[in-house]
């Protein structure tokens, strides 16, 4: 099982297994039975992505690079970064405080979306 959103920047996921395993999946996993395919634009483009990355290695040792030098600033500025994945949260504290530090960083050139919580009201459907 992967994602295409965090790995290849496009969009969708993948899963593969026996076709015990996919047929369970598809059969029993609510979330999915009330999924459809992706567009075939999507599609393309995560072809495309994974030929870049297949022709040009070098950007995943990049992005590796990337990522420790960043864990590395972080950890010298008291920071400690608890994840071991590329994906590290950054925790800033109430919803405007995160979206405020998001525009700063949009306004250096940096486009990282500020996250906040879900919050469902008593009586409101959400999904998830």
């Amino acid at each position: 099982m992967g994602t295409f959103s965090k790995a290849l920047g496009t969009y969708g996921a993948y899963l593969c297994g026996s076709r015990v395993l996919v047929d369970y999946f598809i059969n029993k996993c609510r979330t999915f039975i009330f999924n459809t395919g992706l567009p075939p634009a999507l599609a393309g483009a995560t072809m495309k992505s994974l030929a870049l990355l297949s022709h040009h290695p070098e950007r995943l040792l990049s992005l590796l690079q990337n990522e420790e030098i960043f864990r590395r600033e972080m950890e010298a500025r008291g920071r400690k970064m608890s994840s071991v994945t590329a994906i590290m949260p950054l925790l800033v504290g109430k919803d405007q405080d995160t979206m405020a530090v998001s525009q700063r960083l949009y306004d250096r050139g940096l486009f990282i979306l500020g996250i906040r919580r879900r919050r469902f009201r008593r009586g409101k459907a959400g999904c998830g």
